[in-house]
């Protein structure tokens, strides 16, 4: 079978052209083509077909072998397969997925290619994130872990839960020790699902930061809805413009807001090699 990695500001899939090739039992496949050490290595297995409801269908099996609801950077490395392989050349591709049509628009800016995807609303209501408060939303709270106190504000963003802590600086990013603090608070009693967490420093009302540790796999290149989730925050704390760079460990992620509230991301992807395995 023919593979092709792709990365979005280092978040890497395996895409599977289902055009040409017959897959059977892809949660299977996925465990064993996505794994790090005995298999190609990725973030998941993508499937693109034949879709009777957009220009084409997506499937992503995680690596654990579950379908997925496909976020940004997911559909970023679809666009840019489909675009480099010559599929489509249209400037908006619509996908369905298991969580509705998705689009993505592609746009030539000072002769690099970016693709844009609609990211949705931020939700900063405790219940509905979930978190365990009472609060109207969740920003600037003090949680204790180990006899220290840490300063996090929390959001759901693409039916992700985020947390966020807030640095003064960027040496301060640099040297936090995230995995000795995040392992405590990704599942603390307070989050019943769980949460990813972000580490962030606003370097400008345009620009910030970020390092993220995603829910159980610990930190990661690039976090896409850990990313908006830094935005989120920080626009509704007003401590940035409604569009602002953010520099990951993988790469930059370009986020605005528009009057009704919606977070669109626009960035880039790269294709890493095609194989057979």
């Amino acid at each position: 079978m023919k593979y092709t990695k792709v990365h979005s500001v280092g978040n890497d899939y395996l895409i599977v052209n289902c055009y040409e090739e017959q897959v059977n039992k892809p949660d299977e496949i996925a465990v064993t083509s996505c794994h790090r050490h005995f298999g190609i290595g990725a973030d998941g297995l993508i499937l693109i077909s034949y879709s009777q409801h957009g220009d084409f269908k997506v499937e992503l099996y995680n690596t654990d072998g579950i379908e997925c609801k496909p976020s940004p950077n997911a559909l970023i490395c679809c666009v840019k397969y489909i675009v480099d392989n010559g599929i489509s050349d249209k400037l908006t591709i619509s996908f369905e997925t298991i969580a509705g049509v998705k689009y993505v628009t592609v746009d030539d800016i000072d002769g690099k290619v970016v693709f844009t995807v609609n990211c949705g609303k931020a939700i900063f209501t405790p219940q509905l994130i979930p978190i365990d408060s009472c609060e109207d939303t969740f920003i600037d709270k003090t949680i204790t872990i180990k006899n220290d106190n840490y300063e996090i504000s929390c959001v759901l963003v693409e039916n992700k839960v985020n947390t966020v802590i807030f640095v003064d600086n960027g040496d301060e990013l640099n040297e936090y020790e995230l995995a000795k603090i995040a392992p405590y608070i990704e599942r603390h009693n307070m989050f019943p699902m769980g949460t990813n967490i972000q580490i962030a420093n606003i370097v400008e009302k345009n620009l910030a930061q970020v390092r993220c540790w995603q829910l159980d796999e610990g930190e990661v290149m690039g976090c896409d809805f850990g990313a908006a989730s830094v935005f989120a925050i920080a626009n509704h704390k007003d401590m940035v413009n409604d569009k602002i760079t953010v520099e990951l460990l993988g790469g930059d992620i370009e986020f605005s807001i528009d009057e009704d509230g919606y977070i669109y991301q626009s960035s880039y992807a790269e294709i890493v090699f095609s194989i057979d395995f």
